[in-house]
């Protein structure tokens, strides 16, 4: 079946479609199929409404859609069916080529449905080279989906290979296998055994590669993942943040180590995948096309060589090779290969009596709040080595903190000299050995110091602020605004707007610490005039000397300042800001602060002030809001009122026309 693409708006094309109650699709080969609409179906072999169905022996290649939105690619999908068996099938380059975002967009097999009571055999399959280079979507490919529900049905997932490559758009990531999580055990339980997961995609921005992805890590929803699941391969690249065995959206797994160790939110994993492995299998050939498409080199030690365990109903491979275990066969091997080629392999060998001496090797200190990794001198290939390492803060034991079970170990931040060993054992003998401590001690951090702390400039024109550091070896200096220089002990700093320096300092064990400035940049006064009157006076005599600025903000001139040339001298400027009447409500110039209600003298003014056509020499404020004027001393009346009509204290001026008396605070004030 081959050569048909489909057109039209969310088009499906499929290469075998069945929805009979029972049916065999055997021997086939469906290839070449296209849909070109962005939300087109493209699918090999389709089971609908099957309830027996057996879909095997057919080789399913080269079906692409190019649709960038919902258009998706799946080689097999069930949607029905109580008894379902998919076996040696070979399913290879299948492509979506738009930049899609929905979940998935390629499938090599999918399983979305099933009866409520159903069991569900896939075995012996080979899945590779499932391709999505524009997408962004953070799932896009799967090589195995398992996406039903049924409330009693099993999922047994025997034997098969699947090899994940490539890169895609942004976000771009990809699933080995994927399971819809239940805390119902029965529920699309999933019996994992003998497989080979292999995911070498490369993600990108927040897409992950990875080996085993689950629906939900919610409390409890690994339950359907059954106990028996063990002796599998997954492998997901270098590990990392991005590139991952484990995935369920709430916990993960980097390594093969943390994911049998993992008690996760989900569930703990033991004693599923105990014997389960991790290696970047070698394959013969990655070409679809080849017949020794992901069949295992045999000329390289593999862990895969007789890895696996007999699966009762199972007595061959992809190529219909008798499996260890079974009549007729005629390898060298003492158990089941893992993955869908049984090949006669070279083992990797097994380790024997005591594992060899080995030392901790690693910083001997570190600064005070950050870490290091520790790994061993020795490398250890046999197959049955266990590792545990275990700390403790006491030079020479005990080591009551027990750690990781991986070939390194990340000491995390420390804050206190900490003493680790690590033991390693040998499965196969059961014994041990145990590597001399090893310390990693704690450099305190340098205390740095910056001075000023603060400090206050004018601008423009303001002298810059020489800022000296202390307490480490070399510093550097941000932001560079406003610096004369970013490295060194001391800078100069000459910021346009108020601004916090920070100096890095580092000291001789490579140890950081910070201090800061504050630098307040004030506005210089502009427009600074001064005025004598009189200009000219003859020795002896004075003249009355003003001044004023303007600050080009919402800021005012706080104060002046004065200075004579040689042989002038200024009269002493004693009571130039002087209160002359605080918060005594309704007392004219009362500056005892609510001690009393007397209203106080009159002040006497620098110069006759005429108003109304008269002149006059005292005045007196109120904290009522108005000024009255006299030419005496005299004490102004008190009045319980600010209102503009009255005849007291005249004449008059309410400059604000308010009571001025708030309290504990508020008054006029005279410069």
């Amino acid at each position: 079946i081959t050569g048909f693409t489909s057109t039209g708006t969310s088009g499906v094309i499929t290469g075998i479609l069945s929805a009979s109650a029972t049916v065999t699709i055997q021997s086939n080969t469906i290839n070449t199929l296209s849909g070109t609409n962005s939300s087109s179906t493209v699918a090999g072999i389709s089971s609908t409404g099957a309830t027996t169905i057996n879909i095997n022996s057919n080789t399913i290649h080269t079906l692409s859609t190019t649709g960038a939105t919902s258009a998706v690619v799946n080689a097999i999908m069930i949607s029905a069916g109580s008894t379902v068996n998919i076996f040696k099938n070979k399913v290879y380059n299948l492509s979506n080529s738009g930049a899609f975002s929905t979940v998935p967009g390629v499938n090599g097999i999918v399983l979305s449905g099933s009866a409520s009571a159903g069991t569900i055999n896939v075995y012996n399959n080979l899945v590779g080279d499932l391709r999505a280079a524009a997408s962004i979507s953070t799932d896009a490919v799967r090589g195995l989906s398992i996406t039903a529900t049924g409330t009693t049905s099993t999922y047994n997932i025997y034997y098969n290979t699947v090899f994940l490559t490539g890169g895609g758009g942004t976000n771009f990531g990809t699933t080995g296998i994927f399971h819809a999580a239940s805390t119902t055990s029965t529920t699309a339980t999933l019996n994992l055994r003998n497989n080979i997961i292999v995911n070498n995609c490369t993600p990108n921005g927040t897409g992950l590669a990875v080996a085993y992805r689950r629906s939900s890590g919610a409390a409890g929803t690994l339950a359907n993942y059954a106990s028996t699941s063990d002796r599998n391969l997954f492998h997901a690249g270098t590990p990392g943040a991005s590139n991952l065995i484990y995935s369920d959206g709430t916990s993960s797994a980097t390594t093969l180590a943390l994911y049998k160790a993992g008690a996760f939110t989900a569930g703990t994993i033991a004693s599923r995948d105990a014997n389960s492995i991790t290696e970047n299998p070698t394959f013969t050939s990655t070409t679809g096309s080849d017949a020794t498409f992901l069949k295992i080199n045999t000329t390289i030690a593999t862990q895969l060589e007789s890895g696996g365990v007999n699966i009762t109903g199972i007595t061959d491979d992809f190529e219909n090779d008798i499996r260890f275990g079974n009549g007729g066969y005629a390898g060298t091997g003492t158990a089941p290969d893992i993955g869908a080629d049984e090949f006669n392999g070279t083992p990797v060998p097994g380790c024997t009596g005591t594992p060899a001496a080995t030392t901790i090797t690693g910083a001997a200190s570190v600064c005070s709040f950050s870490g290091t990794t520790l790994s061993l001198s020795t490398t250890y290939t046999d197959l049955g080595i266990t590792y545990q390492w275990s700390s403790g803060t006491t030079a020479g034991g005990p080591y009551p903190t027990t750690l990781g079970t991986s070939a390194t170990q990340a000491t995390g931040n420390l804050t206190v000299a900490t003493y680790y060993i690590c033991t390693i054992t040998c499965t196969n003998s059961n014994l041990s050995s145990t590597t001399p401590e090893k310390s990693v001690l704690i450099n305190a951090l340098p205390t740095v110091a910056v001075s000023p702390a603060t400090g206050t400039i004018c601008n423009p024109g303001g002298a810059g602020i020489v800022l000296t550091a202390s307490g480490a070896t070399t510093y550097a200096w941000s932001p560079s605004a406003g610096l004369s220089a970013t490295t060194g002990t001391s800078v100069t700093a000459t910021p346009a707007s108020t601004t916090t320096y920070t100096v890095t300092g580092t000291d001789g064990n490579g140890c950081i610490n910070t201090a800061t400035s504050n630098i307040t940049v004030g506005t210089t006064p502009q427009n600074v005039t001064a005025l004598a009157t009189p200009a000219t006076i003859c020795s002896g005599s004075t003249s009355n000397l003003t001044s004023s600025a303007y600050v080009p903000t919402s800021a005012t001139v706080n104060n002046y300042t004065f200075s004579t040339a040689t042989g002038a001298t200024l009269d002493a400027m004693t009571g130039a800001n002087t209160i002359v009447s605080a918060s005594t409500d309704d007392a004219p110039m009362n500056t005892s602060v609510g001690a009393n209600t007397t209203a106080g003298a009159s002040v006497a003014l620098p110069f006759a002030f005429n108003y109304d056509g008269a002149n006059y020499t005292f005045f007196s404020a109120s904290p009522d809001g108005w000024l009255s004027f006299r030419n005496t001393s005299a004490i102004a009346t008190a009045e319980f009122t600010n209102i503009t009509t009255s005849t007291t204290n005249v004449p008059r001026i309410h400059a604000y026309w308010d009571d001025l008396a708030t309290g504990t605070n508020g008054g006029v004030t005279t410069l």
